[in-house]
Parts: C-alpha cells; sequence; structure tokens
C-alpha cells in the first residue's frame, strides 16, 4: 500500500522518439496554415488607358473579377495614362481570371474653391460616365498567372 502513493507521485513521460516526429509535423501543418500568403495569389499588371488615341491623364482604374468571391484591384492614372494595379500593397497586382473594368476620371476643382464660391463648378467627367459604373461598363480582360501588360483602349 505504501508504494502506490510514491507511483502515482511520478510524472508519465512519452517516449521522445515518437513525440518529437508528430509535434514536428503539427508544427509544419500549423505553419503552412499561418504563414505563406494572406489572401488570395496575385500577379502584377500595369498597363496604359487612352480615350480617342490620346493618353487619360488622370483618374482611377478598378479590376472587377467576374467571380464576386474575390477582391477588386485599383490604381491611379498618371499624367501618362499608365498606371499599376494594387490589392493590398503597392504594385502588387491583380487575382487571375476575367475582369470587368471600370475607367473614373473627371476634371479636379480649382485649388481652394469651396463648393459655395460662385465660380466654383462640379468635376466633369472626362470620359463617357458607361465606363464608370460596373453595371454599364463594356470594358473586359483577363489577368493571367504572369507578369500582364494591359492597355484599355477608350
Amino acid at each position: 500500500m505504501g508504494s502506490e502513493p510514491a507511483r502515482q507521485a511520478e510524472p508519465q513521460k512519452a517516449p521522445p522518439m515518437k513525440a518529437c516526429p508528430l509535434f514536428a509535423l503539427l508544427v509544419a501543418a500549423l505553419s503552412l496554415g499561418c504563414g505563406g500568403s494572406h489572401g488570395p495569389q496575385l500577379f502584377p499588371v500595369q498597363g496604359k488607358v487612352t480615350y480617342e488615341g490620346k493618353p487619360l491623364s488622370r483618374g482611377t482604374i478598378i479590376f472587377n473579377p467576374v467571380n464576386e468571391a474575390l477582391p477588386a484591384s485599383r490604381g491611379e492614372i498618371q499624367p501618362d495614362g499608365t498606371y499599376v494595379l494594387s490589392l493590398a500593397q503597392a504594385g502588387d497586382g491583380a487575382v487571375p481570371g476575367e475582369h470587368r473594368v471600370i475607367v473614373n476620371s473627371s476634371t479636379q476643382v480649382k485649388q481652394g474653391m469651396e463648393i459655395n464660391d460662385p465660380d466654383y463648378e462640379l468635376p466633369r467627367p472626362l470620359v463617357p460616365t458607361k465606363y464608370s459604373s460596373l453595371s454599364t461598363t463594356p470594358l473586359s480582360q483577363t489577368v493571367k498567372e504572369e507578369p500582364n501588360t494591359i492597355d484599355i483602349e477608350l
């Protein structure tokens, strides 16, 4: 009777050869799920937007995946008409697949101008408004699983 409490007080140890490989597999599996990428795979997209043959000098371009579960990417149109798409970080690109493309571009409000100023003018679209809505844009493009150069002609 006196020896039973002594055995219960000793901690049970798993054999090290069996526990270590199992632990290593568990850590590896968790690191694959938690490390790695934090979203969909993206591919670089750049290009130039032109309207009536001339570079569009300002605006925004948005690539909306046809698969609505995937995120859209956007880019600022530069004065020479070029753009680079971004999602989470500058220039990281867009998800591969078919996209509906939206282009927004309008005149700028004069610096320091307030809406109640008598000379205030509302910004005017620089391209037809059909390009600025997902429901009316006729533009579609495919992002490939490689670096993409996609020029948009309006």
